[in-house]
């Protein structure tokens, strides 16, 4: 899926990128009926998260390459849903990738992924929580020294900034 995608194979990378979560136990809904359900599981899943590193603190992560794998695999579908203008498989992408990256544990992926929900939040007009989103990203890229992360946080989030009218931030 992700050569298809660097190749411009939008279309083709999503069924392959699809075909790869079935593989590796993250299947992606294909009914909206599903799509529909599967936000609220992950939005339900992201406030849980929320509270619980509230209260208890960051639980110890889960590393394994299959769970690296898939929440890499949601990122590029997020993006495909974002240029696509696909709102929910957006929303749903977003969610699940930096769900799964949160039981990763500390990784690029995580900061791209808090990144990327900063983008969906706002775009629901939850300013704070956007901003939230993307503080936590562009910590855990700075904390990670991976410069290709930390460049992407800061894109993804300019597109934040940049609409709410945050014109030095977003630079």
């Amino acid at each position: 899926g992700e050569a298809l995608y660097r190749h411009g194979e939008i279309a083709l990378s999503l069924k392959h990128l699809r075909e790869a979560l079935e593989l590796l136990g993250y299947p992606a809904p294909k009914s909206l009926i599903g799509i529909n359900i599967s936000i609220g599981i992950e939005l339900f899943r992201q406030l849980l998260h929320r509270l619980r590193s509230r209260v208890f603190g960051k639980p110890a992560g889960r590393p394994t390459d299959t769970l690296i794998e898939a929440v890499r695999a949601y990122e590029r579908l997020f993006e495909i849903h974002y240029m696509r203008n696909e709102l929910l498989g957006n929303t749903l992408a977003g969610f699940r990738s930096l769900n799964l990256a949160e039981q990763y544990g500390l990784c690029p992926e995580l900061a791209r992924s808090y990144a990327s929900v900063s983008v969906i939040v706002s775009s629901i007009k939850l300013v704070r929580s956007a901003e939230q989103y993307f503080a936590r990203g562009k910590r855990i890229a700075e904390k990670s020294s991976d410069r290709e992360s930390l460049a992407y946080v800061k894109a993804i989030g300019s597109v934040h900034f940049l609409a709410t009218g945050d014109w030095v931030t977003a630079r």
